[in-house]
């Protein structure tokens, strides 16, 4: 969840009750967390499907996913803008770059 809060919490274990309350009190909800939450909740037009075992991305792949999502999360907590530094933010980047250089020299290049 990237605000409020239950912030930095994934949405697995934010109570489906605040849940509800978020998408009919937020107007401004970012399009991806909405859909996120439906699909969450069971709602909506959320019509992603939890892939099937043989569809089910490579490890590497599933790094990388990871790494992303490890990369936004920690802009989000020090980049300048959000009340970090910038000293932080460059070591943020570079550690970023450093193990996406890494996957994708396993393999993991998308």
């Amino acid at each position: 969840m990237p605000f409020g809060k239950y912030r930095g919490q994934p949405l697995s274990a934010i109570p489906a009750d605040y849940l509800l309350w978020v998408l009919s009190n937020i107007r401004e909800l970012n399009p991806i967390t909405r859909r996120e939450i439906e699909f969450r909740l069971g709602i909506g037009k959320a019509e992603r499907r939890a892939p099937s075992p043989a569809a089910s991305p490579a490890p590497v792949d599933r790094a990388m996913d990871a790494l992303k999502g490890w990369y936004r999360k920690s802009s989000l907590r020090f980049h300048p803008d959000h009340g970090g530094s910038t000293a932080a933010q460059a070591v943020v980047n570079e550690c970023y770059q450093a193990v996406k250089k890494a996957l994708e020299g396993a393999g993991g290049g998308r």
